[in-house]
Parts: C-alpha cells; sequence; structure tokens
C-alpha cells in the first residue's frame, strides 16, 4: 500500500513494516513507483498496479493517472506456460513464507500445459503438505482450480 507520495517523500506500508523513503527529486519517486508497477504488472499481467496496492495517496493527483497511463500502455509479457503459473507460484509463497517447491512448478508447467489442462485439481498435490496446497490455491490464473 502506498500511504502517501509528496513531491520527494515516499512512504510504502505493507503487513509487515512501514517504509519512509526521502528522495533528490520528484522524479526520482516516479521513477520508483513506475518499477514497483512495471514489476506488479509482470507478476500479476491482468491487474492494475493501482488494485493491487490497494490504496494510493498521491499529491497532486495527477501523478497518479500519469503513472496508471505509463502501466497502461505497456505491453505485457509472454506469461509463460499455463498463465505465468511459475512465477506467479513464486511470489506466493515469498508472500506467505511457504517453501517454493518446484515439482508443483514443473507439474504445472509441463504435464498441464501437454495435456491442455484448463482446471487445476489439488488431488493432484494431495501428497504435499496442507501448507504447499493452500499456495497453489491463491494463484488466481486462467486454469480452474477445483
Amino acid at each position: 500500500m502506498i500511504l502517501g507520495s509528496s513531491y520527494l517523500q515516499l512512504i510504502m506500508e505493507t503487513e509487515k513494516c512501514s517504509i519512509s523513503m526521502k528522495m533528490a527529486s520528484s522524479e526520482d519517486v516516479n521513477e520508483v513507483l513506475a518499477h514497483i508497477g512495471t514489476c506488479l504488472r509482470k507478476i500479476f499481467p491482468g491487474l492494475s498496479p493501482v488494485r493491487i496496492l490497494k490504496k494510493v495517496t498521491m499529491e497532486p493527483s495527477e501523478r497518479l493517472a500519469n503513472l496508471q497511463a505509463l502501466w497502461d500502455s505497456q505491453t505485457v509479457a509472454e506469461l509463460g506456460p499455463c498463465g505465468g503459473f511459475s512465477q506467479m507460484y513464486a511470489c506466493v509463497c515469498d508472500w506467505l513464507g511457504f517453501p517454493y517447491r518446484e515439482e508443483v512448478q514443473w507439474d504445472v508447467d509441463t504435464i498441464y500445459l501437454t495435456q491442455d489442462t484448463r482446471e487445476l485439481n489439488l488431488q493432484d498435490f494431495s501428497h504435499l503438505d496442507h501448507r504447499v496446497r493452500l499456495s497453489v490455491l491463491k494463484w488466481d490464473g486462467p486454469i480452474a482450480v477445483t
């Protein structure tokens, strides 16, 4: 969540901490925000960075409109197998503090892709810890989770 962004200061709040940064110029603040949004668009290509950030307050408000226009103008890179499952799964594991399981990534990116499966069955992962299955459930991609 971006709580505030004045011309020279950026304040970000996460579940774990609050970060306040003073920059040399307003362009530096805009550059950091643009980079954060670009990274979010890469990981979550179907969502607006403003929606993911939940709350964005900027002064003047036109700055946010300019950043949104920048993000909207960027082309989304090739997502990879299964709508970018691997990258999003890695991010969700990191966010939840769970270990990233390469076997889950391999199963989805290889088996699901080659079989053109559009439904992710959690029973396929029943042998894994419940926390691993939870991280798979958090994924919001083009494959339905059952």
